[in-house]
């Protein structure tokens, strides 16, 4: 049972006192109303339906701290990045947590609806999920952000997992072009080997040098490599921005592409090692050649 007025314009504080008043003191006067019994019956199921009673004024002195100013464009862009950023939303009036716990108390005093929501705090994230569970077993709904940010962390440890299988498969490809390449080498330097070991070279000395030689592939095709990713770079970054800016309204002011010195001696070093051991297999085959045989291959 809702009472406004006739231009739908808001009560104001007086009106809603008055009002209150009326509603608490209306089931009294219901018998000197000369109402029929099914009058009286439909008055209190509509009585008994109210939700919308509103509470008695609470008048009390409070003593101004400070004035809130408005944020910047740059701190308002700043806060809606942060979780809960509708804490900080714009409100009349900021107060104290105890004050404004005894104020709410008294404002919902008697009222049947309650809390819309209430925020909870954890001591460590490890306990999130025990909390939302235990809320949810009092009946209530609960959300952690944590949950979602375990979801993306699931989906991003699936796109990398995803990236590294094509890598790994893209390796052993090179890997065995690698070593099909030192093979034939071995096969059209036959010759060549039979001299060299007629003059005294060792299997030893054949290894390291087809060995030496792999390693030297894997340190100018990583070196290659590297210089054409970092070329690469510069059309993806402004591709990448020109996303961020348009979908999600924000101004990158860093690259997405980095190249620090650690990434290109670990890329280096990992290029050497996969040719090296790809010239394993033929530089034993170089060693065992019989070199009167290899000096009468044509």
């Amino acid at each position: 049972m809702d009472l406004i007025k006739a231009d739908r314009a808001e009560l104001t504080r007086d009106e809603s006192a008055l009002l209150a008043k009326i509603r608490a003191r209306l089931p009294a006067t219901v018998p000197s109303l000369g109402l029929t019994t099914s009058e009286l019956l439909i008055l209190k199921n509509a009585l008994s339906n109210e939700t919308s009673v509103l509470p008695e004024p609470i008048y009390r002195e409070y003593t101004i701290a400070g004035v809130q100013r408005d944020g910047t464009p740059e701190e308002m862009e700043e806060a809606n990045r942060r979780a809960f950023q509708w804490l900080n939303s714009d409100s009349p009036v900021t107060l104290p947590y105890q004050t404004a716990i005894d104020l709410m108390q008294k404002l919902f005093k008697g009222n049947t609806v309650g809390l819309e929501h209430a925020v909870v705090f954890v001591d460590s994230p490890q306990h999130s999920k025990d909390v939302v569970k235990a809320i949810n077993d009092l009946g209530l709904n609960a959300y952690a952000p944590l949950e979602h940010i375990e979801r993306e962390r699931l989906m991003y440890l699936l796109i990398f997992g995803g990236m590294t299988c094509i890598a790994a498969i893209a390796l052993l490809v090179a890997a065995l072009g690698i070593a099909n390449t030192m093979l034939m080498s071995v096969l059209e330097r036959t010759r060549e080997i039979g001299i060299m070991k007629s003059v005294g070279a060792g299997n030893g000395t054949l290894q390291f040098l087809f060995l030496v030689e792999g390693a030297l592939i894997g340190l100018l095709g990583g070196g290659l490599g590297l210089l054409a990713a970092w070329g690469a770079s510069f059309p993806g970054d402004a591709y990448i921005r020109s996303l961020v800016t348009n979908d999600l309204k924000i101004n990158l002011d860093q690259s997405i592409f980095v190249f620090p010195p650690w990434l290109a001696m670990t890329v280096l070093t990992f290029a050497v090692l996969v040719t090296t051991l790809a010239a394993v297999s033929p530089a034993r085959r170089a060693a065992r050649i019989d070199p009167v045989r290899a000096l009468r291959h044509e």
